[in-house]
């Protein structure tokens, strides 16, 4: 059986970034794009290894552990492996599903499912199922990302879209601060506009970011339902900002 070692180590160098690159937009990690490149390459010289050497197919975890090690450190290594497999398996089944839509043949062959396509269609359905299982993910991450809040404030009842943001870590009386803009709750608010309802406001509570720090108008709603479940949370009023697909933000709960 003839091998080719280059075309074995290009092919396994590619997927190998486009994997860890889809894992690592999907869980939102850091490295260093050059890094994650001499990794790839060097998963691809195992490749060519384990083609010309015949060495056992279930030495791949181990290899990939040592690569993830390589790319993310000691820090949840077990955990990032575990994910990258995952993917592997997703993307292994999005890949069938593409060829076989492209109108691949397939046979059995013992007790193994063999798809028959030309190379180039075969590269491109692998490249897209990274694409898709990425895109898939993200969009799932960033939905769950919001959620739905129900607040009782001096009796009235009040539905908001919040966005949920660690990076919120403002406290008031040890409770967790929901940020809403104020025309989200302009509805129920006794004043006219927002300077008139900072003025009237029974209490405040100070903050800080990267642009500069204030105090803003902070309330304690009655009741607070998020997704159903009820929390004692307090409410801080900005003037404005955030974007339109939500009316605030909230930190851990």
């Amino acid at each position: 059986m003839v091998i080719y070692a280059d075309l074995i180590f290009l092919i396994n160098t590619i997927f190998n970034f486009l994997l860890f690159s889809a894992y690592k937009y999907i869980a939102g990690l850091k490295t260093n794009k050059i890094r994650l490149a001499l990794v790839s390459a060097a998963g691809g010289v195992y490749a060519v290894f384990e083609s010309v050497y015949s060495i056992s197919g279930y030495i791949r975890p181990f290899v990939l552990a040592v690569m993830c090690l390589m790319i993310w450190g000691r820090a949840d290594m077990v955990k990032n492996t575990v994910n990258t497999i995952f993917i592997v398996i997703c993307v292994e089944g999005l890949t069938i599903l593409i060829m076989s839509c492209a109108g691949a043949d397939a046979s059995m062959a013992s007790g193994t499912v063999m798809m028959f396509t030309s190379k180039i269609k075969t590269a491109a359905a692998v490249a897209a199922a990274y694409v898709i299982y990425a895109a898939a993910k993200i969009y799932l991450k960033r939905s769950n990302a919001y959620k739905r809040a129900e607040l009782v404030i001096n009796g009235h009842r009040l539905n908001v879209k919040v966005l949920s943001d660690s990076g919120n870590l403002l406290k008031y009386k040890n409770k967790t601060v929901m940020i809403l803009r104020y025309d989200a709750i302009s509805e129920i608010a006794p004043e006219e506009d927002y300077n008139s309802f900072f003025n009237h406001s029974e209490d405040y509570i100070s903050y800080r970011t990267i642009e500069g720090g204030g105090i803003i108008p902070v309330l304690e709603p009655e009741q607070c339902c998020i997704d159903g479940s009820r929390y004692d949370i307090a409410v801080g009023v900005v003037r404005g900002g955030f974007g339109r697909r939500y009316q605030g933000i909230i930190g851990s709960l």
